[in-house]
């Protein structure tokens, strides 16, 4: 109830008319044929399952630009029909939006937002990159995802800007075996600007997660506190090439509750470790690159905390004035630090490799012809024997985009 309220809230408050400019809507219809070599996410091969099917993904997205205000409201379900498994037919749902206002000259103020409903990780171009820390496949059971962010940034002298963050993150999953997740947190940045190419910074971060799903099955529940700090150093190399990485030290202290019938007692663990994140941005006249390295505490912890090291690559390329390609790949991988006691598991390591690849051929002004292919791979390296699950996932996609509605 909690998710769905903030969600409504924010989209409700960008609706709301806060200039006299004007405003535009745009919309879409897609319709997708393709096939999937694994539709129940099964492993090893001799219990995958293929499949064809059908999706319809209309869209809608309501946006404004100008000098005070920019805001991004952006909605799409996606209505999947198999040929041969109907019963597996459902609609899926994504949603995200954008908020930034100029209060005066050196203070902004921020607001994102993001939900998924889905039954499979999917190919979009947006959501695939969102969604690199997960590494549970769908397998056909739901997983709802909202995140909300406010963010407040103050510039005190022309080289020298303090921001505040603060995030709520939720995660559920419908397939049993899975922890739900809800976590709470904060960052404080300060960055200098040393000259016009190179900035420095502080940065400190605090987040509390809470595992809830365990509690359903009367076992014990766990919780997490996260404190990091890190220095940031980004610079411009070129133009067109930039460079930034942030390090730092990271304590996570995960507490384990357990109910008075257990007869495990409960236990606090504290792991030591490094956070860290290095981007790498390359631009070209009708291109970009952009590689990334990640490490920090996962979202889809589990029934204790996780520490996932993810990489990241993304490209796009318009390669003529009717063609594009976009290429996108990721590799996560999750080590469990803190684990509950009374949850009998036997994950050690979690790999999931995912790779990507889009073609688009614009037929007119508005009529766009799209294939995609995407290779999913996740290996769980276990103490009795290893477990992978991979699939294919394909379609030819027709995309109708009508003329923008200006109100």
């Amino acid at each position: 109830m909690l998710r769905e309220r903030l969600c409504t809230a924010v989209v409700l408050m960008m609706l709301v008319p806060a200039t006299s400019d004007a405003r535009e809507a745009l919309f879409f219809v897609e319709n997708r044929l393709g096939g999937d070599s694994n539709i129940l996410r099964r492993g090893p091969s001799d219990l995958e399952e293929q499949d064809g099917f059908y999706e319809f993904v209309p869209g809608v997205q309501i946006l404004e630009r100008n000098e005070e205000l920019n805001y991004r409201v952006f909605y799409s379900p996606t209505y999947q029909t198999f040929l041969e498994n109907e019963d597996l037919d459902a609609w899926d749902h994504t949603q995200r939006a954008s908020f930034d206002w100029a209060a005066t000259p050196r203070d902004l103020l921020g607001l994102s937002q993001y939900y998924i409903s889905t039954r499979t990780l999917r190919t979009d171009e947006e959501v695939s990159a969102a969604e690199s820390d997960l590494v549970d496949e769908a397998n056909r059971e739901r997983i709802q995802r909202s995140r909300v962010a406010l963010y407040y940034s103050r510039t005190f002298l022309p080289n020298l800007q303090g921001r505040l963050d603060l995030e709520f993150d939720d995660l559920e999953f419908d397939r049993p075996g899975n922890v739900d997740t809800r976590s709470y947190g904060s960052t404080v940045s300060l960055t200098y600007l040393v000259t016009p190419r190179w900035n420095v910074g502080l940065f400190g971060a605090f987040r509390y997660r809470q595992n809830r799903g365990v509690d359903v099955k009367r076992q014990s529940r766990s919780s997490a506190h996260i404190g990091n700090v890190a220095l940031t150093i980004a610079h411009e190399l070129t133009p067109t090439l930039r460079i930034s990485a942030r390090a730092g030290p990271s304590i996570v202290d995960t507490e384990e509750s357990t109910p008075p019938t257990s007869p495990f007692t409960g236990t606090t663990e504290t792991e030591t470790t490094v956070f860290a994140t290095v981007e790498i941005e390359k631009q070209w006249q009708r291109g970009q690159l952009f590689l990334s390295y990640q490490r920090t505490e996962s979202a889809s912890a589990g029934d204790g905390s996780s520490i996932v090291d993810i990489f990241t690559l993304e490209a796009n390329h318009q390669l003529t004035m009717r063609w594009r390609a976009r290429l996108f790949a990721s590799f996560t991988r999750r080590n469990v630090v803190a684990e509950s006691r009374s949850v009998v598991r036997f994950d050690q390591d979690t790999d999931n490799f995912q790779a990507s690849a889009l073609i688009e051929r614009r037929l007119t002004d508005n009529l766009f012809l799209q294939g995609r292919v995407r290779f999913s791979r996740i290996l769980r390296e276990r103490t009795a024997a290893d477990s992978g699950v991979e699939a294919w996932t394909g379609f030819l996609a027709l995309r109708y985009n009508f003329d923008p509605w200006v109100f």
